[in-house]
């Protein structure tokens, strides 16, 4: 599936490229050759879903930190991943809610979560948030978010064609705001999202594993 004429899944990379040594393709995608920078996981076994892709990455990458996103999810402001990072030092997990639910797929995860993991696919349980209970984790709450990203477009799913037309439409704005061309909210009276606010990636962010999840 492509936005803007660049596949859902390099629109991540390149977003999240600042914040991490390596990058990896987590799932089963017959046919799909990623390039030579990119490694593919593939799910082992294959058929649980996102919780058993979760645990095939954070057993297979080779590394401690992890920064899971899902690649229909193209609009991820990089301040959230900056927000998810503050929190990892005591926590096992980290993401957002989105009204009731909780989104396990833009998230931080250490790798000591895969056993876990391992004992719910075996036990059944195949919901990714469910996870959450299990482990020492964090949710950050609305106010925390409502700075990082006032509508919550980091939250915004492509599932169908229609959903990716308003992607599209999305994404003028969105590019500005990546790029520093309009201003921040806190500079503005009235916040018109039409005018969203600049993102500069944290030079100090520390370096971590993202998987994208495919």
């Amino acid at each position: 599936v492509e936005l803007a004429r660049e596949p859902l899944w390099l629109h991540s990379c390149k977003l999240l490229r600042p914040f991490v040594d390596e990058v990896f393709l987590v799932g089963s995608i017959p046919g799909f050759e990623p390039p030579a920078s990119i490694r593919l996981l593939t799910d082992s076994p294959p058929g649980f879903g996102p919780l058993g892709g979760i645990a095939t990455g954070l057993e297979q990458s080779g590394y401690t930190h992890h920064l899971l996103v899902a690649v229909d999810y193209p609009l991820i402001r990089p301040d959230l991943l900056t927000g998810l990072l503050a929190h990892s030092d005591s926590h096992w997990a980290v993401c957002t809610r989105s009204a009731a639910f909780l989104e396990p797929l833009v998230a931080y995860y250490r790798a000591d979560c895969a056993p876990v993991a391992r004992q719910m696919l075996a036990a059944g349980e195949v919901r990714t948030h469910r996870l959450f209970e299990r482990v020492p984790s964090f949710v950050m709450d609305d106010r925390e978010l409502a700075k990082i990203d006032p509508p919550k477009w980091s939250h915004f799913n492509v599932n169908t064609p229609s959903d990716l037309l308003e992607a599209e439409a999305r994404l003028g704005p969105f590019a500005a705001r990546q790029a520093g061309l309009v201003a921040r909210p806190d500079e503005e009276e009235s916040f018109d999202y039409a005018r969203a606010p600049e993102h500069e990636a944290l030079a100090s962010a520390p370096q971590r594993q993202i998987e994208l999840r495919g």
